[in-house]
Parts: structure tokens; sequence; C-alpha cells
């Protein structure tokens, strides 16, 4: 083409365009997303090289963020179970934070607190104010540590420290073994994150726990400056405040139940099976009183989770019975098949579901009788619970009272004894998914007995002493309180299983030298230990020991088959006993055959509801024979054991006190410091339970 025929200087291009001009639009069909993402999408396949390197640098980003964490340890000490539920949900909520550690005191070096900048204590008390088992070793290093005028236990600095006691106030020292561990931390050189909290058994535990745990969590969080925000931490919650469903359960095809598994797997305990070889009854169980003592002998087929020493306990699980269960399934709805193998599952903060960990799969028959505690009163959070189950509006306000005003709850709780069923059976308008109330209530909790026997008699038993629990309420229904454990003693047959397994209570133990002499108090089944401690007496000293008891029960007699040193090694003994009345004194022939080959060297008794006789408690006899006492106490090196209920060892304890101050010729300040040291030389031991 010719430049002339455009009016451009030197345009010879064959194609070209004018702008502004009109254009077509191209057909939006002929070039869909899809073909584009295909047609400019650039297929690249990662090589193994790059992706490890990737990984690496992620990993090495992470770790070394992560080392700049806090290193948290949380130590428990738990003997039936709580604590260590309670440090297990704490550790759930620290792994998150920090470098947190979950260990037992029993299993933890304590050399290692050196190297933590924070420590976080559970610690849960056994009897009168004792360190539970697995917590012994760990308050007997701390005590040495102190007297060596160290304070090594905590280089770190600042190294802080928060202890949360777990007791309850029916026992006089409340949370002693917490306050002890509190107290030595800082001494030793810790420096106190909360002050110590102690959560009472009696007064709704799992929330005073839960509001721990947040200020603990809140307290590291703004010590070390970690960002936290508490709704963004996966809670463990305890029911669903609606009325919809939390929990379900889930059916198991083609699994056996193994109970003995699951009581363990639940407890971490290795439960054993012991059979009922014997039975006896003292007393009349039926009264409202319940002045019966009960006598079990059983068979532990020689297992190696059995064995004991005088002065130990045998943890008894115990069973609901076929009648509370059926009034419990009368009031829920949709419970599964009674038969079936079933898993409860409760949802998750991320509402997905989860199995329960409390209980392992068993049948909701096991699962009632065995798992779920149907006895206990249940808790402001169940009664929560319920209030937002009743239809009644009246019914509701009340449950929503009891659920939110801890005083109103305390005198209810204290008043009644109403277990969950009696609640259910009190508000009838109440109609509760079963899985969502199960869920909600605790575990089961084994009871603990002194074993009122020794090995070394009859090495494959384990003989039991309990008294019957029974007691008048004081509501309006005028309801009988009975004893979970010791009803099912009662009713237990010979040749049925019960479930148990051994504690160690090392603190009760005979003396390590036999020559000291030793003062026995006790009142009702209180004696049981001291019966494991003539037995074994007898049999250190070659005497054949001889029970009525036995011999009408199971036909045995033991006779000495080794050779034994010489009776004059032996302190003298002398035992203090209280019961009602005399006829209901246990082992009365056995205590005659004790006098007759000088096991123990003389014996007292008191009876509080002897007719024709004025009261008379063992503190009354001690008292009368204060000159004796106080000398074998202050002059001979005595060792006394106080084993009964908690109202007993108080007044037997201001008893021994007043001797020493009567008979020591000193003030009462100075004998209270005498005692004291009494116990810290480990000279007083007691063993001791609540009223129920």
């Amino acid at each position: 083409m010719s430049s002339s025929t455009s009016p451009l200087f030197h345009q010879e291009m064959a194609l070209y365009f004018l702008k502004p001009s009109f254009e077509y639009q191209t057909p939006a069909w002929s070039n869909t997303p899809q073909k584009l993402a295909i047609k400019h999408t650039i297929k690249r396949t990662p090589k193994f090289r790059a992706v490890v390197i990737a990984v690496r640098l992620c990993s090495y980003l992470y770790h070394s963020r992560w080392s700049k964490r806090p290193k948290v340890v949380l130590l428990f000490a738990s003997q039936s179970g709580k604590a260590e539920n309670f440090a297990t949900k704490a550790f759930s909520k620290f792994k998150s934070l920090f470098q947190a550690k979950l260990s037992s005191m029993a299993d933890y070096d304590i050399n290692q607190l050196q190297d933590q900048q924070a420590t976080v204590v559970i610690a849960s008390t056994f009897g009168d104010g004792e360190a539970p088992s697995n917590g012994e070793e760990f308050k007997k290093r701390l005590v040495k540590i102190k007297q060596e005028n160290s304070k090594i236990l905590f280089v770190n600095k600042p190294s802080c420290f928060a202890v949360l006691g777990l007791g309850s106030t029916a026992y006089p020292n409340f949370c002693a073994f917490g306050k002890f561990v509190d107290n030595m931390f800082q001494e030793l050189g810790g420096t106190r994150l909360l002050t110590l909290h102690c959560a009472d058994e009696l007064n709704n535990q799992e929330k005073a726990f839960q509001t721990w745990l947040s200020d603990v969590t809140n307290a590291l969080c703004k010590q070390y400056r970690i960002p936290y925000n508490n709704n963004l931490i996966n809670k463990e919650s305890t029911f669903d405040q609606s009325n919809t469903v939390s929990a379900r359960f889930s059916i198991i095809e083609g699994a056996k139940e193994d109970v003995l598994r699951a009581l363990s797997d639940v407890h971490h305990k290795e439960v054993s099976l012991a059979r009922v070889s014997g039975k006896s009854m003292i007393g009349d169980s039926g009264t409202s009183e319940g002045n019966a003592t009960i006598f079990l002998q059983l068979n532990t087929f020689n297992s190696e989770n059995l064995k004991y020493k005088p002065g130990d306990h045998l943890a008894v699980f115990p069973r609901n019975n076929q009648e509370i269960i059926q009034r419990f399934t009368l009031r829920l709805k949709n419970c599964p098949a009674t038969r079936s193998l079933i898993q409860l599952q409760v949802q998750n903060s991320n509402q997905k579901w989860e199995n329960w960990k409390k209980v392992s799969p068993c049948t909701f028959e096991t699962l009632l009788s065995r798992f779920v505690d149907l006895t206990g009163s249940p808790s402001q959070d169940t009664l929560r619970l319920l209030a937002s189950s009743a239809s009644d509006q009246t019914e509701k306000a009340q449950l929503n009272i009891l659920a939110e005003d801890s005083a109103s709850y305390k005198q209810w709780t204290s008043s009644t004894y109403a277990n969950i069923v009696d609640v259910l059976e009190d508000f009838p308008s109440i109609r509760v998914d079963a899985a969502s109330l199960i869920s909600a209530l605790p575990v089961l909790q084994p009871r603990f007995y002194s074993i009122s026997s020794s090995a070394a008699i009859v090495p494959t038993e384990i003989d039991l002493t309990a008294s019957v629990v029974r007691c008048q309420t004081q509501d309006s229904e005028g309801r009988v309180f009975k004893g979970l454990c010791t009803s099912y003693l009662e009713d237990i047959r010979r040749g049925d299983f019960v479930a148990c397994y051994f504690i160690s209570n090392p603190s009760f133990h005979l003396p390590l030298y036999p020559s000291k002499p030793m003062i026995w108090i006790a009142a009702g089944s209180g004696i049981a230990p001291f019966r494991g401690f003539w037995q074994q007496r007898c049999f250190e000293k070659g005497v054949p020991f001889h029970s009525t008891f036995i011999t009408k029960v199971w036909g045995k007699l033991w006779k000495p088959t080794i050779q034994h040193q010489a009776s004059n090694r032996y302190g003298s003994i002398y035992l203090y006993y209280g019961c009602k009345e005399k006829a209901l004194q246990p082992f009365s022939s056995e205590v005659d055959a004790m006098i007759h080959h000088k096991i123990i060297s003389r014996t007292f008794f008191a009876f509080s509801k002897e007719k024709g006789k004025n009261k008379c408690y063992v503190q009354d006899l001690l008292w009368k024979d204060g000159q004796r006492v106080s000398a074998q106490i202050l002059n001979e090196g005595a060792y006394v054991y106080v084993c009964g209920r908690l109202a007993m060892a108080a007044q037997v304890e201001k008893t021994i006190i007043k001797i020493i101050c009567q008979y020591g010729n000193i003030n009462q300040d100075e004998a209270e410091m005498v005692f004291k040291n009494l116990k810290a030389e480990g000279r007083y031991k007691t063993d001791v339970f609540g009223a129920n």
C-alpha cells in the first residue's frame, strides 16, 4: 500500500488501528474461568529436598519459639485419685501455653526443681494430716533439705510456685499436706505465685479447682508475658447448662466386658479380686444407729498386688444395689439396653464427640453399679443441670437456689444427706437425658479400711473389720442414711468376689525397735489394725495364735514353724478400747488370749451406753491412768497409736496434752510443744476416719 493513501507521513503498515474505535467483545463462553485456569496454570512438582527444607525450617522456627516458653512442672500427690484427676485437667491446659511436665511426687526427682521456672502442686491430704502414699518420700526429701539448711531447691530467679490443697473440713488438719508443701517451698527459696488455695470436699471442690486453675494460669502468663485468651483454651465442661443432649451412648459390637481392667484404668491402680471366704457380725444392723460390726475374711489367692504389713489399708470398691439403680433409671429418659456394651461419649469444646475418660466400655448395668456415684449428695453444678431440666417453675426455682446459694446448699446436704435419686424423686418434673446426667455425676470411689490381720499368720488371707454406718437424717421424710460400702459388705455372701487394691500406710506400722513400749488407743472398729499388730507379735514371739472367730468360721489354727526371738526383747503394750456396750466388744476372746500369753500387758475398757453404768470414753481411761501414760511417753520413749473416728481422736489428743502438762510439771504451751515433737519423731501415730 502506498504511503500516500494515509494522511500520516510514512504510514506503510498493512494492519493498523485508529483510536478511538468501536471494538467487538470476545464471547464470554469462549474463555470460561476453568479454561483460563487450565491454560495458564503451570504444573510444578516440588522436589523432596525442597519439602524437607521447608519442614525443617518450620520445625526450627516452632522449637526456637517454644524453647523461650517457661518450664512448668505440675506435681500431684493423690490417694483416691482426685488430685491426679485435677492435675490431668490442669496439664491439658498448661501444655498449650508452657513447656509443661506432669508427674506424681513419687516419680519425680526433687533435684530437677532446680531447672524449673515454675512449680505447680496439687496435693491431697490423707487421714489426719498425713501425706498420700505417693507423696511421703517427697515430704521426707523436703524435710531433709531443710535440715541441711540448703536452698538449692529453687535456683532460677524468680522461681515461683503455686499450691492447691485438697481436703475435707470434717478433719481437724484440713489440707495439712498442701499447707506443708506451700510453707516448705517458701522456706527453701521459692516465690509464691499465688497464696495457698484449699478446696473443700464438702463445699463444691470442683468449682474451687476451676477457679484456682483460671487464677494460676492467668498469673503464670502474666509473670512470663505470654499472650493468653481464656476463651481460646479448651475447657472440660462438666455439663451442658441447656437442656440439650451433651452426651450420648455409643454401642460397641463384638467386644467383651472386662470389669477388673476397667476399674484399673479408671482409678490408675492394679485392682485385684479377692473371694469372701468367711463372714460374721456382732450386734444389730437393723437399728437407725447401726450397732453392728462386720468381720470379713478375704482370700487373695496369694496375689502379689495384695502383699501387706499390719497397719496397711485395703481399698474396697463398693457397688450400688439394684434397688437404687432401678429408682434411678425410672427417672431418666433415653436409657440404653441394660446388657449392651456401651461407651459414654461427651462433646468437647469443638462440638466433636469423644469418649468419656472417666469410664471404660462396659454394660449400662455395670456402669450404674460400679462406676457412677448414686449415693453421694449431688454437686451444685449437677443441681444446676437438673434445674434446667425441670418443667415445674417452683421446682426449678428451688433447685436454682440450692445451685447458686452455697449456704443453702451446705445446710441442705448436712441435714438431709439427699442423693441424686432422692432429688429426682423429690422434684418429679425433672426429665433429664440419661447420658447427660451420668456424665455430670462423679465416679464411684473406693472406701479404705484398716486391715485387721497379719500376713505372717495366713499369707493368702486378709481380714477386714468395719462398723455398719446408719444415721437418722433431719429432713421431713425421716430418711435413714446408710453407708454405701458397709451396706454392700453387709449384703455380701461367702463365695462372692470383692474388687480391691492394697494401700501402704507406713506411718502406722509397728516400731522398728520392738523393745519400745506401745500404747494402743481405739474405739469401735478402730481396733482393726491392732488385731493385725497382736497377730504379728504372736508370730514374732513364737506364740500360737488361736482365734475363736477364725476357728468357728474357717476352722484354722496357726502354729509357729520357725525359731523366734526371746520374748524379753519386746516392750509392754497397753490397750485402751471403747465401744457402746460390752456385748458389742469385738475380739474379746482374742484379747483375753493375748493377755494370757503376755502379748498385751494390760487392757482398759470404756462403754458409753452400758445399762446401769455411767458413760465412759477412752479419753477418760487415759486420764485416770495419766501418771503411767505420762511416764511411758516422757521417760520410756513409748509409741502411741490412735485409731477411730475423728471426734474420738481429737479428744484423745487433748487428753494426752493435758496429761503431759499435769504430770510433766510444765505449762500448756510447753506441753503442746512436747506433743508436737512427739508427732515429729513419729511416736504419735493416728489412723482416723470420718463419720460416714
